[in-house]
């Protein structure tokens, strides 16, 4: 009795041994790239081949293509990741269509942020960013605020958030252009806007 229950404590330990260097193995195997994107972001395909789109973060096995992503495409990044075979997954939003885009593998990547952020400032001469990522915010009464493509008065204008209206902050502060940017979900629209200019704010806590 005593060597049968010596037996089964043994095996139980090998399979759990077992068990956590296979799923040590799995995480260093699917860390061949160190992920530069994340959910909320914009991201781009870069230059080259077209990226798949899959219904589900696996590459072959029956899980058809049904989209691609030109080299130099713009999408957004709203789940994820996952990990396959080594290759990165994302899932991603593009031109309508949501599925599952490899970021790269073996240290190649294919895509890549949308924009490299500019470090906010340690001492800016006036205003200080007031929101953070997770928070509801409203832009002050007045004047629309614009959604932007990326951080930066040169971002190509997705839309506008009313005077007063609501939105979800998704991303922290990016210093570009003399101003404070976010990434923001406005029902649905995701873009990036300005907190204001010198010490005027455009954008408030809710």
């Amino acid at each position: 009795m005593i060597r049968r229950t010596l037996v089964i404590t043994l095996a139980l330990i090998l399979s759990l041994t077992a068990v956590a260097v296979s799923s040590t193995q799995a995480q260093a195997y699917c860390m061949s790239v160190s992920s530069r994107l994340y959910v909320g972001a914009q991201g781009r395909v870069t230059p080259g081949l077209p990226n798949v789109v899959r219904a589900e973060p696996v590459q072959g096995n029956g899980n058809a293509i049904f989209a691609y992503i030109p080299a130099g495409g713009f999408f957004y990044v709203v789940g994820g990741p996952a990990c396959s075979s080594g290759i990165t997954w994302w899932l991603v939003t593009y031109n309508g269509v949501t599925g599952w885009t490899p970021e790269g593998q073996w240290n190649t990547y294919w895509t890549e942020p949308a924009y490299t952020p500019t470090p906010v400032p340690t001492n800016p001469v006036c205003g200080v960013p007031r929101l953070t990522s997770g928070m509801i915010a409203r832009v002050t009464p007045g004047l629309p605020n614009r959604l932007r493509s990326n951080p930066g008065y040169n971002g190509y204008v997705l839309g506008y958030i009313p005077g007063g209206a609501y939105f979800t902050v998704l991303s922290q502060a990016a210093w570009a252009n003399g101003s404070y940017w976010y990434q923001v979900n406005y029902n649905g629209l995701i873009g990036w806007t300005a907190e204001g200019r010198g010490c005027t704010y455009w954008l408030e806590p809710a």
